[in-house]
């Protein structure tokens, strides 16, 4: 745990009275997290990802503009 991380803790411990905290993290990457969890949640999706990165390794990309003209 880094040394704010911990500094957090025991600051917090001392406000709440509660004497552990597990993880503290920012939503950047709770948020990946909870993408990467999704992505390989079902064989179906595990498939799908490894063929996308087979197919960017190879070069074969395809570029969409969403919303843009």
């Amino acid at each position: 745990m880094s040394t704010s991380k911990k500094n957090i803790g025991d600051c917090l411990d001392e406000i709440s009275g509660v004497s552990k905290i597990n993880v503290i993290e920012n939503i950047e990457e709770d948020n990946s997290t909870l993408e990467t969890q999704h992505l390989l949640s079902t064989k179906m999706n595990r498939k799908r990802l490894v063929e996308s990165i087979e197919q960017i390794e190879k070069g074969k990309l395809e570029i969409y503009n969403f919303g843009k003209s």
